[in-house]
């Protein structure tokens, strides 16, 4: 059975997502420069964001079956095969605490840090009625066993908050 088309797919190998994520950002960055190009320049910087965009498309398209993991977000949850999963929730621990370098803390920490400064009460209710929820509603619309990792990441970025 062929999947449907309205279905996303993860690229669950390294070199194919590598490949495809560097051509979306070489055609995003494309077209921002033919977004802020010059008149005269304008026409020729469109074909080439273009050419960039529909390179992108190909590439994503190429990618082989064996290398796909079909799935859905909706609601803010994933539905699909257990590494569309895995990827979005892996997804959504790193924008939540983020720990691996302090040029992109995640949301968890920067929040945190901002308001801390002015008041540290308000500081504490943002963690516990807005932080803590994001973390929540994901634990409690996935599964226990494709949570675990997400839960442990969180934890200690509340702990560290």
């Amino acid at each position: 059975m062929a999947p449907t088309p309205l279905l996303s797919f993860y690229i669950t190998d390294d070199d194919e997502r590598k490949k495809v994520a560097d051509l979306d950002a070489g055609a995003t960055a494309a077209a921002a420069t033919a977004k802020h190009a010059a008149p005269a320049h304008r026409a020729f910087a469109e074909a080439v964001a273009e050419q960039a965009k529909i390179a992108a498309k190909e590439a994503r398209n190429a990618v082989p079956e064996t290398h796909r993991s079909y799935g859905v977000t909706t609601c803010g949850a994933a539905l699909g095969d257990k590494a569309y999963i895995a990827a979005f929730l892996n997804q959504q621990a790193q924008r939540l605490s983020n720990d691996i370098d302090s040029l992109s803390p995640g949301i968890i920490l920067k929040v945190i840090e901002d308001l801390a400064g002015e008041s540290s009460q308000c500081a504490s209710v943002a963690l516990y009625y807005s932080l803590q929820c994001r973390a929540y509603y994901l634990l409690g619309t996935h599964l226990p066993s494709e949570t675990r990792d997400l839960a442990e990441q969180v934890d200690g970025a509340l702990r560290k908050a």
